[in-house]
């Protein structure tokens, strides 16, 4: 049996961080921030002056599960239009596989 891949290991065991925009229609900036307070993965920023941008930081522990996440958000909270992406913050992830090509 093969060793399993340590990137794929350290992938499953390290917490992803973005900072992502929520898209919705400016009369719906206040419905969607009071929902946000439901997923306590979500921690809000800033609110863009028209407010139809809501920036926010997702935490989840694997690509997957913010992929899930995102899609969940979107069915439980319709006001909103579309979620993107700015960053991921892959900074402790490059970090440690430093760590792993020196061993």
């Amino acid at each position: 049996m093969r060793a399993p891949d340590p990137f794929c290991l350290l992938w499953a065991l390290t917490l992803i961080i973005t900072g992502s925009a929520i898209f919705v229609n400016p009369g719906d900036s206040q419905t969607v921030l009071e929902r946000l307070r439901e997923f306590p993965e979500i921690t809000f920023q800033v609110c863009s002056e028209n407010g139809s941008e809501l920036i926010v930081n997702f935490e989840a522990q694997n690509q997957d599960e913010l992929d899930e996440l995102c899609r969940h958000l979107r069915m439980a909270v319709p006001e909103i239009i579309d979620i993107g992406h700015v960053y991921i913050n892959f900074e402790d992830e490059v970090e440690q596989m430093r760590g792993l090509s020196r061993d």
